[in-house]
């Protein structure tokens, strides 16, 4: 996994990223018959992401990924050196993590 290189006071635009997966997966399954989005999916809605936020003068997206299954989303977007992740405990709520960022998905 690479390392964000960035240094203090370095303009970025955060975009929180929150993946649901472990209860979420047997619910649409039986609920609605469809299924939890794949590595596919994040890639390409950070992809556009990336071309609508990045460029132009504006600073980079990073994204911080916030989830209930954090080893697959190491495992699925731990090689991009503009993810970064979210360990949640009780000193720092998801919802908290959230709020700083100016951009969700």
């Amino acid at each position: 996994m690479q390392q964000m290189k960035l240094g203090p006071g370095d303009p970025v635009t955060l975009v929180g990223v929150h993946v649901r997966r472990t209860d979420y997966i047997n619910f649409l399954k039986n609920r609605s018959k469809s299924h939890v989005p794949d590595r596919a999916y994040y890639v390409g809605a950070m992809n556009l992401l990336r071309g609508r936020l990045g460029g132009m003068g504006r600073p980079p997206p990073v994204f911080v990924v916030s989830s209930d299954d954090l080893p697959w989303c190491r495992a699925q977007l731990g090689t991009f050196s503009d993810v970064t992740f979210v360990h949640h405990d009780q000193q720092v709520p998801k919802k908290r993590t959230m709020i700083v960022c100016g951009e969700f998905k």
